[in-house]
């Protein structure tokens, strides 16, 4: 007995970091109101971090990761909140801003748009941590500065 899926696995190509960046700008510029641009140097203090999981037709993960003052500043743009307020509510934004990307980045590709599910985010404080996806997935990574704050977007794809 033989099981179907009702999708078709996905292969990563070369095009995806572009996907990535386009939908980063999208978000930023229309959730946040900040422009962001890709940079090869930059200095980043992993303080926080945000993942989103996929599955479906493209398996992996999505990350965001950045220093704290990075995390406070997207929340105080995206919720207008002051930069002192709750640790929970950045964690949060930082999450929502995660899904949002990794939302924008999976509509751009037709193949998996509607047949790639994402988890809910799941958020990370502290620096001292390894993620360890599956062996024989590729990975691209790339780093932005928006505004004074620096961020490194991860993706890794399961073959």
């Amino acid at each position: 007995m033989s099981v179907k899926t009702a999708f078709t696995v996905v292969k990563p190509n070369t095009e995806w970091a572009g996907h990535v960046q386009e939908a980063l700008h999208e978000v930023f510029e229309m959730m946040l109101g900040m422009q962001a641009s890709r940079v090869e140097d930059v200095v980043i203090a992993p303080e926080m971090t945000a993942i989103v999981g996929l599955a479906g037709s493209l398996c992996g993960l999505f990350s965001i990761r950045c220093s704290r003052a990075t995390a406070v500043k997207l929340a105080t743009r995206m919720l207008g909140i002051e930069p002192d307020e709750k640790a929970g509510e950045v964690m949060d934004a930082l999450g929502e801003v995660c899904n949002m990307v990794a939302g924008s980045f999976k509509s751009r590709i037709p193949l998996i748009a509607d047949t790639c599910m994402l988890s809910v985010p799941t958020t990370i404080s502290g620096a001292d941590y390894h993620v360890h996806p599956l062996r024989g997935g590729q990975r691209y990574e790339m780093f932005f500065q928006c505004e004074d704050c620096p961020m490194q977007i991860i993706l890794h794809v399961n073959n």
